[in-house]
């Protein structure tokens, strides 16, 4: 069994925080500082902030044993992909610590569209999902409802938002998507994920995602193309229309057991989607030794019947 990876400790770190304190009250001093007392001050804060930074990396990548993260991973995509997600209403106060001017600005720049507001939900499913994090979904319909828009900005805590810090994930992670799902029970899917957005395809479902900057107005014109594509590949197929934010989550959820019929199918973690996510053309040893534990889990589980794939048609209720 391999041997956990060391902590840096509580105090290692305080140490390097009192250094750049030291290195700051110096620069601030009242009294003309020489050339050498900038230099030793700027050496102060330079040399903590490295000292942060390493300690900081080193507890990010932790992961104490192959078998632990295999099981915390494979824990975290079943709690994903076990079927279908619970959404609720949520108020202002869920915005707390949101780019609120975010959510308005695309708002006003949605109406001005067609668009119309539905409603702010959470997705109770994934806010109670490793990675900790904050979201709010502001839903808006479309284009006659054929067209669901959404406008998210994804908060991280922890060790992923140490992730955030030395720029392994983007360091605001702001989203506007445009969905459409099929009458064959397809989904055609326009986003500004590009970097944002690493997981391999899944059946079924047709992403496009566009760089972070992509402004909505093109978004839409890229998503109204992307849908045009997906229709004429597929004649007698018609875009589904909605009305309500009931209608919406009900297609969320479609969408959902789609992603989690397919997980189930592969095991919910296979080296495809490692690398994917992790944007590897190949795995490491260690990355090897995860995915090695992972199946063994795997097998421990088999006999588990995948959840089934939801049945073309038009919306029906939550189950």
């Amino acid at each position: 069994m391999s041997k956990p990876v060391k902590r840096p400790s509580p105090v290692s770190v305080l140490m390097y925080l009192v250094l750049i304190g030291l290195g700051v009250m110096r620069l601030r001093s009242p009294h003309a500082l020489t050339t050498g007392s900038l230099v030793w001050a700027w050496g102060l804060i330079l040399w903590g902030g490295l000292g942060v930074l390493l300690a900081l990396l080193a507890r990010v990548m932790h992961v104490s044993t192959p078998e632990e993260s295999a099981q915390t991973l494979l824990e975290q995509q079943k709690k994903l992909y076990g079927g279908s997600h619970e959404f609720r209403r949520v108020g202002p106060e869920a915005f707390e610590g949101l780019d609120t001017e975010f959510y308005e600005s695309n708002r006003t720049r949605l109406e001005k569209l067609g668009f119309h507001y539905v409603a702010d939900v959470e997705d109770v499913t994934v806010a109670n999902t490793w990675p900790r994090h904050q979201s709010v979904l502001r839903v808006m319909l479309g284009d006659g409802g054929a067209v669901t828009g959404t406008i998210f900005h994804l908060r991280l805590f922890g060790v992923a938002r140490g992730l955030q810090f030395i720029g392994v994930l983007p360091r605001k992670l702001l989203t506007v998507e445009f969905e459409t799902e099929l009458s064959d029970g397809s989904f055609v899917c326009t986003s500004n994920t590009l970097k944002s957005d690493t997981t391999a395809p899944f059946p079924r479902i047709s992403k496009l995602r566009l760089p972070a900057a992509t402004p909505p107005e093109q978004l839409l014109d890229q998503h109204r193309e992307h849908l045009r594509t997906a229709l004429a590949a597929a004649p007698g197929v018609r875009p589904l229309a909605f009305y309500s934010l009931e209608d919406v989550l009900e297609s969320q959820n479609r969408q959902q057991m789609i992603k989690s019929a397919h997980k189930a199918r592969i095991g919910y973690l296979d080296e495809n989607e490692l690398k994917s996510v992790l944007q590897k053309p190949e795995l490491g040893r260690s990355e090897k030794q995860v995915l090695a534990h992972v199946r063994e889990l795997q097998r421990a589980d088999e006999g588990a019947a995948p959840p089934p794939l939801p049945r073309d048609g038009a919306p029906r209720s939550l189950s």
